[in-house]
């Protein structure tokens, strides 16, 4: 069975460069060295910016465990917390932990 955390980051245009730097700086590695094995993608949400002078941004890491989505949850909210600490209503997050289903 595949979990599946999805955090979806809205960054204000003007932040965008501090963001990604961020992101690559602090944020991914985070999770390459806690659990190497994860996969993250990254996508860009089209037309879903709460506002126009802002991007949405997806990140989503594939579990294979309930551990390992825990893991990623507890350190996504504490690097979001910081995050939030740093920049405010500037980039926001919020996150949703999903399960594979088959029909």
């Amino acid at each position: 069975m595949v979990f599946l955390h999805n955090t979806t980051f809205v960054i204000s245009n003007a932040e965008y460069d501090w963001w990604s730097a961020w992101m690559k700086r602090t944020y991914l590695p985070v999770f390459t060295d806690l659990i190497p094995s994860l996969v993250s993608h990254l996508y860009k949400i089209d037309g879903a910016s709460l506002a126009q002078d802002s991007v949405s941004i997806s990140c989503q890491w594939l579990c294979n465990s309930i551990s390992e989505l825990s893991t990623v949850d507890k350190y996504t909210r504490a690097l979001c917390a910081e995050l939030s600490d740093l920049k405010g209503e500037s980039c926001l997050a919020f996150s949703t932990l999903m399960k594979e289903v088959e029909l």
